[in-house]
């Protein structure tokens, strides 16, 4: 199991009750767009930019 199949186990059983970010070695259009579309939230590229995830973080769950 990959990390794009954890992500749509997880959504299907706890849609929106948390933010999800993607941290990969992948950076292309193709893994931005195969990341959304698996259901995370964010996608970021490693190496991280650790006040651009508290960020996103602090945003919180993409719904109530």
């Amino acid at each position: 199991m990959d990390g794009y199949e954890v992500v749509r186990l997880l959504r299907a059983e706890h849609d929106g009750a948390f933010k999800i970010v993607a941290l990969t070695g992948y950076g292309q259009a193709y893994d931005r767009q195969k990341a959304r579309e698996s259901g995370f939230d964010e996608h970021m590229v490693k190496p991280v930019d650790l006040g651009a995830l508290r960020q996103i973080l602090r945003a919180g769950a993409t719904s109530p």
